[in-house]
């Protein structure tokens, strides 16, 4: 389809992983910009250097009208053989597809390091690398040491991408460089759809009452069940919590491949119907006006969208002191230290359970703070074309 002024569209590879075909933060990410950007300026590939997320619902009915390359190389053994492999298939995707962007999603700096030198070395006009969670190193960096290693990887993905964005300053600092001289990336905000988000009285009460509570407490935690989430420590927490209110449920939402260890968890706890794990679900929205309180018990996360999500809704966050402080974009989240151990984030759930607070609309807020998609999908839609207008006269 051709663009507004006749010419084609800006042709953008977006390449991402999945944990564990997992429908996560990045597809959110992309799937919240892609549906509100306009296809006659601005057109999406994929490259998932796994699998496609199984689980994604809308997102995957998206994908099934465009492009969709999945190397599936990530769970092959062998560190030289599958990064041998990975490079020789990308190259033959970037080949065949002519495309004007590379724009690289990924938290681990082995993955964009690598990935920027094939967009280059394939002449790739605007290569963004794009770090949307704090710097994961897998095993090279055990390997090669962790310093010598990120020094040389930072300053790679430097050389090889023509843009660098990143979801916070943490993240942004962990994959380009924590120095001033370094801190040229741009901050893309995890913008989301707030207007759906927006506290609602009458919507609370009907999921409430659907599903099957009254007057208990209700906490939710929302992520893929991966260890860095660190669901197990929130069930013990929420364990002993328990023995101080007993009133309290707790909903963990996300699909994962640790969901039969933390339903064997539950179980031996006697926690079932009380600790309850709902799978992926499509209304996020309208659990999060059900709820009392959110917690975020993760090791560490670039910029978590559920978080953004509960403010929006208005719900209060216990947030661990692992994730960035970015994510207090109102004076709802309270941060609390991981190493404080499960009973003293039992005392701080019930503490923050029992105080009375009035629940508030923070959707203006949220616009304000630059986290309503419409408007940061058309600023983002810009910056493509507009850099690659820039690309090309440079040429």
């Amino acid at each position: 389809m051709k663009s507004k002024k006749g010419g084609r569209p800006v042709r953008v590879l977006q390449v991402c992983l999945c944990g564990g075909g997992n429908f996560g933060g990045v597809q959110h990410f992309l799937y919240e910009y892609s549906s509100h950007m306009d296809d006659r300026l601005v057109r999406f590939d994929y490259l998932y250097l796994n699998r496609r997320p199984a689980n994604a619902g809308d997102f995957n009915r998206m994908l099934d009208n465009t492009k969709v390359y999945e190397l599936d190389v990530l769970n092959i053994p062998g560190i030289v053989k599958k990064y041998m492999l990975m490079f020789r298939k990308t190259r033959a995707v970037i080949k065949k597809g002519r495309y004007d962007v590379i724009h690289i999603n990924t938290g681990q700096i082995q993955i964009a390091m690598l990935m920027a030198y094939i967009a280059k070395k394939e002449r790739i006009p605007v290569r963004i690398v794009h770090a949307h969670a704090i710097h994961t190193s897998g095993k090279i960096i055990s390997k090669f040491g962790t310093k010598l290693f990120r020094g040389f990887a930072q300053r790679s993905i430097r050389k090889n991408s023509t843009h660098q964005f990143a979801c916070s300053r943490k993240a942004g600092n962990s994959m380009f460089g924590n120095t001033e001289k370094l801190r040229k990336y741009h901050i893309i905000k995890n913008a989301i759809e707030a207007e759906r988000f927006r506290y609602s009285p009458e919507t609370r009460a009907r999921i409430r009452k659907a599903m099957g509570v009254a007057d208990e407490k209700v906490i939710i935690t929302v992520g893929n069940l991966m260890a860095v989430k660190n669901h197990s420590f929130l069930i013990d927490a929420f364990r002993i919590a328990l023995k101080e209110e007993n009133g309290i449920r707790l909903w963990i939402v996300g699909g994962g491949k640790l969901k039969e260890t933390l339903q064997t968890q539950i179980d031996l706890w006697h926690l079932s119907g009380q600790a309850i794990l709902l799978g992926a679900r499509n209304d996020v929205d309208e659990l999060l006006q059900a709820a009392d309180l959110y917690v975020c018990p993760s090791f560490s996360e670039g910029l978590s969208l559920s978080v953004v999500e509960a403010q929006t809704s208005g719900l209060r966050v216990l947030a661990s002191d692992g994730i960035s402080r970015e994510h207090r974009i109102t004076d709802l989240v309270d941060f609390f230290p991981l190493n404080a151990g499960e009973n003293k984030w039992a005392l701080e759930i019930v503490r923050l359970l029992e105080q009375e607070y009035v629940r508030e609309d923070k959707y203006q807020e949220m616009v304000d703070a630059g986290y309503e998609i419409n408007a940061a999908a058309k600023r983002l839609e810009k910056f493509y074309v507009s850099s690659v207008r820039g690309a090309n006269r440079c040429n």
